[in-house]
């Protein structure tokens, strides 16, 4: 039996996600529900769940505020955390970042049954995703670090470590500038998303590069060079943004 705690202000959308864990999830059970940050306190600190779905908007604050006394009252979650929210690209790039679950509403059976499964093999929160996450909240890294979710753990990596990412098919490697290789479970594309602010460019469908590293670009190969050696070639339609994009580096 997985404890499970539904904190969300929604009555109908509460009721829908108790339903369909039921359907979905029989072995997630139910066993308190809350819809204001002092409520969802009090049933957390009592009821010690194995996972808890929180709403990010609740009657008095938000499911920040209820992680936050949490921990002040209790230390740090020991439970598994799946946050729900209608379409605030803010917060969900934090998930992402902080690689946390969260569903959009209205939830999506298939994306419920993606994150159980995820649930079931990862058990509890970790600590470093935890502390990222709400550092990403408050901006006090400035995005300066993100969580890499692997079949062993999560990597919490400084940016610019990162000097480039190599697609394989659904998987990322992510490659180190101390030459570690960190293989993840999601495509190419979305590290494109995260860290299209943060100076990389993707140049190839399989190549997505960290800017900072780039020592030489060879016009005549259509290849680039980074400072760790690296060799990997540009697509032709990158070409001139390549060159846009080192042009403004050297300025």
């Amino acid at each position: 039996m997985i404890k499970t705690i539904l904190i969300e202000d929604d009555e109908i959308l509460r009721k829908g996600l108790h339903q369909m864990l039921e359907l979905y999830a029989p072995n997630f059970v139910v066993i308190a529900e809350a819809e204001t940050v002092a409520n969802a306190v009090e049933v957390l600190l009592e009821k010690e769940p194995d996972v808890v779905f929180l709403d990010i908007m609740l009657i008095g604050g938000t499911g920040f505020d209820v992680l936050k006394q949490y921990q002040v009252k209790n230390g740090f979650p020991n439970f598994q955390l799946v946050f729900i929210t209608a379409f605030e690209e803010y917060a969900i790039k934090a998930f992402r970042m902080s690689a946390l679950d969260y569903l959009l509403k209205p939830v999506d059976p298939d994306e419920l049954k993606e994150v159980i499964r995820k649930i079931e093999k990862a058990k509890t929160l970790h600590p470093d995703s935890f502390e990222l996450l709400i550092d990403q909240l408050g901006k006090q890294n400035h995005n300066k670090k993100i969580a890499l979710a692997t079949a062993e753990g999560i990597h919490i990596v400084l940016i610019d470590e990162i000097v480039y990412a190599q697609a394989d098919n659904n998987y990322t490697t992510i490659v180190l500038n101390n030459n570690k290789q960190i293989i993840v479970s999601k495509p190419l594309k979305e590290y494109e998303e995260l860290l299209a602010e943060k100076g990389f460019l993707r140049i190839h469908q399989s190549y997505l590069i960290n800017t900072q590293y780039v020592q030489f670009f060879d016009k005549m190969e259509h290849t680039v060079q980074l400072n760790t050696n690296a060799i990997l070639p540009v697509a032709s339609r990158k070409k001139e943004l390549l060159l846009q994009t080192i042009t403004k580096l050297t300025r």
